[in-house]
């Protein structure tokens, strides 16, 4: 695909295996999403949250990462339960 070609194709959130996408954002031929998972029971946090990172030129997933508990695993449950991913800022 040269430059002056783009290329066409809708992208929903459950083909990222979420019911919502929050923060696109759109950087260097690429873009960004957030997609939260299920609300944990009784609490504001999500479980699974991804970031996930698609391809514009092709609609490729090119990186998927999860939100994680960087502290002792005892405690992440409790940690990521109480954890709510809704912007994110790219860098250079």
């Amino acid at each position: 695909m040269t430059q002056a070609q783009t290329a066409a194709y809708t992208l929903h959130a459950s083909d990222l295996g979420g019911e919502e996408i929050l923060a696109p954002r759109f950087k260097d031929g690429k873009f960004y999403f957030i997609v939260p998972g299920e609300q944990a029971k009784e609490s504001i946090g999500r479980a699974s949250t991804k970031v996930i990172v698609v391809e514009a030129s092709s609609g490729k997933t090119v990186y998927e990462g999860q939100v994680s508990y960087d502290g002792p695993s005892s405690q992440a449950s409790a940690e990521l339960s109480q954890t709510v991913l809704l912007n994110m800022q790219l860098r250079s």
